[in-house]
């Protein structure tokens, strides 16, 4: 693949790319933070649309990376991932096709709530706080009941 390098190095541009340089960078997010820097949407446009074009703006690539993240680090379940996708700006077929492949990535929703349990919830709770823990985690209720079945495996050997 070629690249133009004769880049349009407008104040925009020059923006952009420091704080992608910093971390990468949903559209949305780096679109606002332009946004409230005082450039106008025309140079913010064209700024997202050569970073697109040389590869360094990838919300598809980042939506994963980021999912499976937030699955593998911090235990959430799709519903809370999901949200935080949307909260980014994510378009919602980027998002369910990065929540899905992060599931799969993971071992589906019902082995992520097994490993959600084991390793961020207390063994001595109750089942009743142990499903309102894993619910506020983002797990529905059916990965919930089919971890919960087999609870005394995981916790009274």
């Amino acid at each position: 693949m070629s690249y133009n390098l004769n880049i349009n190095t407008s104040a925009a541009m020059d923006t952009a790319l420091r704080i992608i340089s910093y971390e990468p960078q949903f559209s949305g997010v780096l679109k606002n933070k332009l946004l409230k820097k005082g450039f106008n949407i025309e140079e913010i446009n064209q700024a997202l649309q050569q970073l697109k074009e040389l590869e360094m703006l990838d919300d598809e690539k980042l939506a994963k990376i980021y999912a499976g993240d937030l699955m593998r680090v911090k235990f959430y379940g799709p519903m809370i991932v999901r949200g935080k996708l949307y909260e980014k700006g994510i378009a919602r077929d980027i998002a369910e096709n990065a929540l899905r492949t992060a599931l799969e990535d993971n071992g589906g929703e019902v082995e992520l709530c097994r490993k959600c349990l084991e390793k961020k919830i207390d063994s001595k709770l109750e089942d009743k706080t142990k499903i309102q823990r894993l619910a506020t985690k983002g797990f529905s209720g059916n990965a919930i009941r089919q971890v919960l079945k087999n609870t005394a495996e995981y916790f009274y050997d």
